[in-house]
Formats: C-alpha cells, sequence, structure tokens
C-alpha cells in the first residue's frame, strides 16, 4: 500500500510508507529504491526474501523496518547506514550472525533478533544505548555479554528459548527494566543481583533448572507477575511475602511440599496455581490472600483444605482435582463469589452443606469421589453443570430428592449415586473412580441383582442403560450399566457376550480364606477403551490397589459361586478387557464347569479347577537378566515399525535410565520381524553409540542410517533355574515376556480383577526355598484375589509362560508372575509374588491360556 501513488513517471515521489507484508516477493522490489529521500516505514514481512541489495541500505530516512518472516541468510555491515532506524525486527530468519558494526544505529529503541541460529551477541551490541525493547527467543545465545548491563534503557528483554545457564552481575545495573523473559533456559541458579532490579513488573523463570529462589527475590517490591512453573524447586523463600504487589504467582510442575507463611503477606494476590507439585498440606496463611480469585491445586496429595479458605471471599475459581481430600471444610460457604468448584478424583465422601451458599456456583466437578449423594442445598444454586462421572453424558442430570439413612437429612440422587470408592496410582495420587455398574452402596446389605440385562437400540449418544425392572425390592436401587460410546460394529459382539454371561446366584457371599464377611457387596463394572502405556515396560503391567471400603476392613475378598472361587466382573467386555476368541471361551467355561462339579467335595476353600496344580511350588531360581543382541533390520517404504521413547532431557521410559528404549513395535512390520521388542534398550546403531544422546538425535539417528540397521540391544529375559543344575543345562532357551505395542491416554485406567495361586513369598530378584525333606513340611496353595487399576507406568509385574511358549516351571504351560516391577504398582500392593499362577482374569478362565491371550486381557487391547 502507497501512501502516494504517482500519476505519471515523471511524478516526485514523496512515498513514506510501503507495507509488501505476505507478497510472496523472491527479492526487495527496485521501485522502494526511488524513495531513498521520502521512506520512513518499509513492512516487507512474511516474504521468501533471501538478499538485500546494497542498493537497499540507501534508504537513509528509514525509521521503521520489517523483515520479519523471511528467508534472508546474511545481515550485511551496510546496516550501519540506517542512522535512523528506531525500529528493526529480522525475527524468524536465517542469519547466523549480528554484524558488529550494528552497534552505530544509535537511534534503535526496539529490535528484535527472536528465531535466527545466532549463538552469541557482537561486543559493540551494548552501545545501543536506545534500546528499550529487544528480542532475543530462540535462538543458541549461551551467555550474554559481560557489559550487558550497559543497556540502560532496557524495558523489555526477551530471552526466552536459549541456552543461558547464568547471568552476569551487570544485569543489575538494568534500572529501568520492567519485563525479564528467562522461561526454557538452563539456569540452574538465580544469581542474587536479581533483587536489585526496582522496576521490575513481570519475571519469567518457567522451564529452567531452579531448586531453589534466592532470598533477595522479595526486594522486587514492584513485581506484579513471577512464573516459576516447570522447574525443579523445592521450596519457596520466606522473603516472598515481600513482594507486596504480586497479582500473579504460577509455581506449577515443581517439587514443592510446603508453602512458606510469607505467602499471606502478598495481599494483591489474585492467580496462584500450586498444580503438580507434592503439597500435603496447604498453610493457612493462604487464607490472609483476601484478594485471591482463582487458586489452582491440581495434583498434590492434599488431605484436607484448611478453614482459612473461607477468607478468600474473592475466590471465583477453586480447583483441587486429584489429590487425597477426605473432607471439604464448612466454611467454604463463605465464598460467595465462588463460580467453578473442581474437586474430581479425590475420596471425598460427602459434600458440606455449606456449598449451597456459594450463590455464584455455576460448575460443580465432584467425579471420581466416593459420594453417596449430594446436599439438598444445591437447589438453591443456578448450576450449570454437576459432573459426577467422566463418562458423564450431559452436564447437569436430574436428581431426586432422597434422605440419608445416617443422619436422616434429606439429600439428593441421581442414577450415578452413590459413587465407588477412588483409585490411586503408583505415585499415591488419586486418578480415577468408578462410578458406573450397580448402583448399590458399599455398605447395603442388599444382594447384588442378578436379573438379566437388556441391550437396547445402539446410539452414539446413549450412555447410560437400566436394566428392566418393574419396581426395585425395598432397600435395593436400580442397577445401571453406563458404556463409553461404542463403535456401531462391536455393538453386536458385545451384546451376544453380555446376553450369554452367567448371572450371579443369590447366595453368593464374599470371602478371604476361611474368613467369610457378613456384608455383601454389589460389583460395580465399567467399560473403559484403554490401552498400555507406551511408557510400561514389555509385558509388564502396573497398576494401583484398590482401597477396600471401611465395611472390608481392608481384607481382599472374592465372590464365591457354588464352588467356582473367583473374582469376577458382569463380563470382561463391560470392564473393558479383552478376551479370548469365543470357541476357546465357551471350552475353558466348558471344562469349568466339569471339573468343579468334580471337585465340589475334596475342598473346604475351592478354587478354580484345573487352575492350581498339585505339587504348585518354585524349586529354583528365578534369574532375571540382560543380554546383549544384534539385529539387522530392514527399511521398507514404511519404514522400521518401531517407535522409541527415552534420551538424555526426557521422560525414562524405564526407572533413572535415560536410555533409548523401543517403546512400540508394529504387528507385521520390519522390526517385529526382525524380532525386536518392546522395552529393548538400543545401544549403537550402525556402530553408533546411542547410549548418551537425546531422543530427537536419536530419532535422526535411525532416519539417516540407510536401508539396512545393525543395532546392537540389551533385552531383559528371565528363567526359572534349579537348585541343582545350572541355567545354561536346565533351560535351552530363554522365556521373555511378550512385547506389547498399544498405547493408551493417561487419564483412563482399567479395572482389572484376577485371582492367582500363590506358592511362595517375594523377595530379591533370586528367590531361594530351603532344601527340606518331604516329610518336614508341608506344601500348601491357596487363592489370593486381587483387584487392580492401571495407570500410566503399567501394572508393575511380567507374566512368563502360557501354551505354545516356553514353560516358566518344567512341565507345565500355566501363565505364571515371573517379575514384580521394583517400586510398582504390584509391589506396593504386596500380594502378588514371583511364582505366584494366573488362575482367571474378570473371571475368564487362563487354563490352557496362550501367552497372547494373557497379555491380552491383561491390556485390555483388542486387536
Amino acid at each position: 500500500m502507497f501512501r502516494c501513488i504517482p500519476i505519471f513517471k515523471g511524478c516526485n515521489r514523496q512515498v513514506e510508507y510501503v507495507d509488501k507484508r505476505h507478497c510472496s516477493l523472491p527479492n526487495v522490489p527496485e521501485d522502494i529504491l526511488r524513495y531513498s529521500r521520502s521512506l520512513e516505514e518499509l513492512l516487507l514481512d512474511a516474504n521468501h526474501i533471501r538478499d538485500l541489495p546494497k542498493n537497499f541500505f540507501r534508504l537513509h530516512r528509514l525509521r521503521k523496518l520489517g523483515l520479519s518472516d523471511n528467508e534472508i541468510h546474511r545481515l550485511p555491515p551496510d546496516i550501519q547506514n540506517f542512522e535512523n532506524l528506531v525500529e528493526l525486527d529480522v525475527s524468524r530468519n536465517d542469519i547466523p550472525d549480528i554484524p558488529e558494526n550494528i552497534k552505530n544505529l544509535k537511534a534503535l529503541q526496539v529490535a528484535d533478533f527472536s528465531s535466527n541460529p545466532i549463538p552469541r551477541l557482537p561486543a559493540g551490541f551494548v552501545h545501543l544505548k536506545n534500546l528499550t525493547i529487544l528480542g532475543l527467543n530462540d535462538m543458541s545465545l549461551t551467555n550474554l555479554p559481560p557489559d550487558f548491563g550497559m543497556l540502560t534503557s532496557l524495558q523489555s528483554l526477551e530471552l526466552r528459548e536459549n541456552l543461558l545457564k547464568n547471568l552476569p552481575e551487570s544485569l543489575s545495573q538494568l534500572s529501568n527494566l520492567e519485563r525479564l523473559d528467562l522461561g526454557d533456559n538452563e539456569i540452574e541458579e538465580l544469581p542474587r543481583h536479581i533483587g536489585k532490579l526496582p522496576a521490575l513488573q513481570e519475571l519469567w523463570l518457567d522451564h529452567n533448572q531452579l531448586q531453589h529462589l534466592p532470598s533477595e527475590i522479595g526486594e522486587l517490591r514492584a513485581l506484579t507477575c513471577l512464573d516459576v512453573s516447570e522447574n525443579r524447586l523445592e521450596d519457596l523463600p520466606e522473603e516472598i511475602g515481600g513482594l507486596e504487589n504480586l497479582t500473579d504467582l504460577h509455581l506449577s510442575q515443581n517439587v514443592i511440599e510446603t508453602l512458606p507463611d510469607g505467602l499471606g503477606r502478598l495481599r494483591r494476590l489474585m492467580i496462584l496455581k500450586v498444580d503438580q507439585n507434592r503439597l500435603s498440606i496447604l498453610n493457612a496463611n493462604i487464607g490472609k490472600c483476601e484478594n485471591l480469585q482463582e487458586l489452582i491445586l491440581t495434583e498434590n496429595f492434599l488431605v484436607e483444605l484448611p478453614v482459612s479458605i473461607g477468607n478468600l471471599t474473592k475466590l471465583t475459581n477453586l480447583n483441587v482435582d486429584r489429590n487425597s481430600l477426605h473432607s471439604i471444610p464448612h466454611e467454604i460457604g463463605r465464598l460467595e463469589l465462588l463460580g467453578v468448584l473442581s474437586l474430581r478424583d479425590n475420596k471425598l465422601q460427602v459434600v458440606p452443606n455449606e456449598v449451597g451458599n456459594c450463590a455464584l456456583l455455576h460448575v460443580l466437578d465432584v467425579s471420581g469421589n466416593r459420594l453417596r449423594h449430594l446436599p439438598y442445598s444445591l437447589t438453591n444454586l443456578e448450576l450449570k453443570a454437576v459432573w459426577l462421572s467422566e463418562n458423564q453424558a450431559q452436564p447437569l442430570l436430574t436428581f431426586q430428592p432422597d434422605f440419608d439413612e445416617v443422619t436422616g437429612e434429606q439429600v439428593l440422587t441421581c442414577f450415578l449415586l452413590p459413587q465407588m470408592e477412588s483409585v490411586q496410582d503408583a505415585a499415591g495420587r488419586v486418578n480415577k473412580a468408578y462410578d458406573t455398574g450397580f448402583g448399590m452402596s458399599p455398605l447395603d446389605p442388599a444382594e447384588s441383582d442378578d436379573e438379566g440385562w437388556e441391550e437396547r437400540e445402539a446410539s452414539r449418544t446413549i450412555s447410560v442403560k437400566f436394566t428392566d425392572v418393574a419396581e426395585p425390592e425395598a432397600g435395593k436401587e436400580t442397577p445401571f450399566v453406563r458404556q463409553n460410546t461404542p463403535h456401531p460394529k462391536e455393538l453386536k459382539a458385545k451384546a451376544h457376550k453380555l446376553f450369554n454371561k452367567s448371572k450371579l446366584g443369590p447366595d453368593s457371599t464374599l470371602e478371604e480364606g476361611d474368613e467369610s464377611l457378613s456384608t455383601k457387596i454389589a460389583f460395580r463394572s465399567e467399560l473403559s477403551s484403554t490401552e498400555v502405556d507406551p511408557n510400561s515396560e514389555r509385558s509388564s503391567y502396573s497398576e494401583s490397589t484398590t482401597k477396600d471400603e471401611p465395611v472390608r476392613e481392608s481384607k481382599n475378598v472374592g465372590m464365591k459361586v457354588g464352588n467356582d472361587v473367583r473374582v469376577t466382573s458382569e463380563s470382561p467386555s463391560e470392564t473393558g478387557q479383552s478376551e479370548m476368541e469365543d470357541d476357546d471361551e465357551q471350552a475353558i467355561s466348558k471344562k469349568k464347569e466339569e471339573e468343579a462339579i468334580g471337585e465340589s467335595d475334596k475342598s473346604i476353600n475351592p478354587t478354580p479347577p484345573g487352575s492350581i496344580s498339585k505339587h504348585s511350588e518354585i524349586d529354583g531360581v528365578i534369574d532375571i537378566r540382560e543380554e546383549r543382541m544384534e539385529i539387522r533390520l530392514e527399511k521398507t517404504n514404511a519404514g522400521l515399525g518401531l517407535s522409541i521413547a527415552g534420551g538424555q532431557g526426557s521422560t525414562p521410559f524405564k526407572g533413572d535410565d535415560e536410555g533409548i528404549f523401543v517403546s512400540k513395535v508394529t504387528e507385521g512390520g520390519p522390526a517385529d520381524l526382525a524380532d525386536l521388542r518392546k522395552g529393548d534398550k538400543i545401544l549403537s546403531v550402525n556402530n553408533l553409540p546411542m547410549l548418551k544422546i537425546g531422543h530427537y538425535d536419536a530419532v535422526e539417528v535411525l532416519k539417516s542410517s540407510g536401508p539396512v540397521l545393525n543395532i546392537v540391544i540389551l533385552r531383559e529375559v528371565s528363567r526359572l533355574l534349579p537348585f541343582n543344575q545350572s541355567a545354561a543345562l536346565h533351560h535351552g532357551m530363554d522365556t521373555p515376556t511378550s512385547s506389547l505395542s498399544t498405547s493408551r491416554a493417561p487419564s483412563v485406567a482399567s479395572n482389572h480383577s484376577s485371582s492367582y495361586n500363590t506358592v511362595t513369598h517375594n523377595g530379591p530378584t533370586h528367590h531361594h526355598i530351603d532344601k527340606l525333606k518331604r516329610g518336614d513340611y508341608e506344601i500348601r496353595t491357596h487363592n489370593i484375589y486381587v483387584t487392580l487399576i492401571r495407570d500410566q507406568n503399567g501394572l508393575g509385574f511380567s507374566i512368563a509362560g502360557g501354551k505354545g511358549c516356553p514353560p516358566f516351571k518344567e512341565n507345565s504351560d500355566a501363565i505364571y508372575i515371573s517379575r514384580i516391577t521394583e517400586g510398582g504398582a504390584a509391589e506396593k500392593n504386596g500380594k502378588l509374588q514371583v511364582g505366584d499362577r494366573l488362575i482367571s482374569i474378570n473371571g475368564v478362565n487362563l487354563d490352557g491360556a496362550r501367552h497372547d491371550q494373557a497379555v491380552t486381557m491383561l491390556t485390555g487391547h483388542v486387536e
């Protein structure tokens, strides 16, 4: 656009402003060079300009020059000719360096060199005395000039996404600096002179390596925004209370365990984000932050909230998702301006009536808790959403009034209440609540319903299905099952299995060993479309234990149906677990029934027939070791057929090992055919070491290694060795567990109910049993019933054996637990041990099952 368009060629061109942005220009237009006597603003951003011609620098009157988003690969020294230049933008180009004589641009006030591969600033850069706004983001700067503080006019300095590890002491001379952005660098320690910036209002330190903040941070009296999220902060200095003008404090994704008392002095604080930390207690002084409007405490370890939270009368958003809250203080009713209250995935059993006093509350999220009902006072509110389940189809449900049997108070209920107890992951954080299935309370003495299910019209909009019951019996709630919007082609198969599933008899009882519990509990089942997390080890499943309701007294119980003892859900398909082929399942079920009749009079505590060996014992050593292997892999048009995870600077795939691991193997792909497996650690590719490189570097090595790759890997293998023989003589081949290639969203968990035959105690990697004469001891077997919930790290145990696979024990094709992952959920559960034999998973007997079928049922992955 031209402010002056000449009528004929001889016109005296007095053009002051030219805008040629987004014109796909390959070069600087020659016409522009004619306006050297008048042109003051030239915008050539977002073109394809590679070179700046020499004549270009004759535009001596230029005050503003925009060359961003081009392909300029060199900034000529002639840039010094723009002596009147006030604004310069050359961001997002390919400029490798800044010429030394840029120091001659004495009038320059605004400069942006961001997103160029510039490793350092020239020494003369600090002579730009009038520079007020400087952008140096996304470059390759490793340090700043020692005399950088000479830029005393600077008001805004952006150094985001560089490689800075420290800051020069002269930075304290920037007395006019109001905004400092140091995010996404490698700063491990913030210098003490950071407190000598009296005018600083915004300080961005997110995504660095900070473990502590200096006490001098409290001297930044003018600071209004402080962001130290995504660091390694362990604590905050007490002096942070000196930030008297602070309005925004971002502490997300650190390892902070406590907040200092000085936090209560931040009277102007409006936004506080402390999500994804390690808070176990919220400092009561938080109640002194009287202007706080938004408080985010997601993913911590909070068990309770202080009563002083009722003093935050201006609070509009309170989020305490994924903690361990057992109760909410009644003082929450004083938060009259509260609009959003999110308490998802905690351990709440009651929502206080005082919540009904929060007159402006329009969103209440309490899904994933243990609520039996909601307070009747909610009817006083104009709620737009009440979330009781993560699979809830509509934001607002229809509630019915009811009476609490314990207190006699009037309450609200609906088909999603009561909820089932929450589930913790391996880190101790609550991550899921299974609030679907039968609508029984854990304390309800009524029997579980044994009526048939009715599969109604398949519709992706229907998420709740009720049984066809005219009138529920007294004291019994109407059972229901809610499903995750299935794909239509799955409905027919699910309906078939649903109708043919055996019912629980009315005499069902709960038992543990020889003890019988009088209270009878209805089981809930949920269809969840979960897969194995790519970060889990091969054939390794990790989940956290389900805490039992108070009536169970932390006992593990099984459902006894006739003479067949097993832990079961309503059907494998309803719990999201994959099943074996129909023919196999029917054959196994038939065999179970026949053998159950024959064994009915032989055992006081009957077990699934055919699932326990008469002489089940571990008479050897479980040997788990790493083997080095070399694999030849040929690329195809479809690639390598594998995915990798890990690498230095990335989240470890396994424990604290920052090596490169195979995280996924495509079935039938080149990697699969070459026998690469999930969990294999890659040591080298074509003699290039892969031990101490980053993730993206490893990807580049794999991409650029030619059509044939010679890969050296390290693989864990396990086998059972007898005491009287060496490992080499006892087993001719290793029996590593299967490789899994499925993935799962971290926010989804699956409920696994499995029974195992335990014969020994878990111990170190090698488990020894003292040799005794047969007459000196008696070998006994007993059933262990475990309900496990998969988290983002897998299940924490590995399996071996199975029909058609190398046996875990001699002369046995059963499925055994071959390994318990250290620190995993299975180990924390304490009930599973190496050598335990898997009898059934979600009611499906594993007698005669193949290894891959057991893997499929544990992972919930259906091909």
